[in-house]
């Protein structure tokens, strides 16, 4: 009963002439499945049941990496994480690209920074590296701009790695294949 009434609502809705676009947003309109155009802020007609809008807020976005345990070229333990501050300035393009901005940024992110720190020793290794290394591959590979990229998280410490019963009865099993 609740997919009916959920449908019915749906379908009445498909009826609207008017769309508002808000300041903080850009809309892609999309008529007949192939006609693309970007709607600025304001009152927009549309045609019922021929054109789909799909609003983009283009308002600063945070994207956040985690914190990742890596190790350095000279076999150092460092941790990471960053923020990534960044707006989308085109809405059609970042709609093509990328279907969840915030996963995607930080993602890339991650990688960058995974290949930084896996190439450089621990003297050369600097936060303002990271950083800079960080937005030169952001930008060339997404369509947003970017604010800032900030290490939130930058730790050089002891990893301990810590084997629960099974891993450690599996790893003598394999030890034991081993010797055979």
């Amino acid at each position: 009963m609740s997919e009916l009434v959920t449908w019915l609502m749906n379908f009445f809705r498909e009826f609207k002439l008017l769309t508002i676009v808000l300041p903080w947003e850009r809309a892609a309109r999309i008529r007949l499945g192939n006609h693309v155009k970007v709607w600025e802020p304001g009152w927009h007609l549309r045609l019922p049941f021929i054109d789909h809008i799909e609003p983009l807020n283009t308002r600063l976005r945070i994207a956040d990496t985690g914190s990742q345990t890596l190790t350095t070229l000279d076999g150092k333990t460092l941790t990471v994480g960053l923020n990534v501050g960044f707006r989308i300035a085109d809405p059609l393009a970042a709609l093509m690209r990328m279907q969840q901005p915030e996963q995607s940024c930080a993602a890339i992110a991650g990688s960058v920074v995974a290949s930084i720190v896996s190439t450089t020793n621990q003297a050369e290794l600097t936060v303002g590296a990271v950083e800079k290394h960080v937005v030169a591959a952001l930008a060339s590979e997404t369509t947003y701009v970017f604010e800032f990229v900030r290490v939130r998280d930058f730790a050089y410490a002891r990893a301990f790695r810590l084997l629960n019963e099974n891993c450690y009865r599996s790893a003598q099993v394999h030890i034991e294949e081993r010797k055979l």
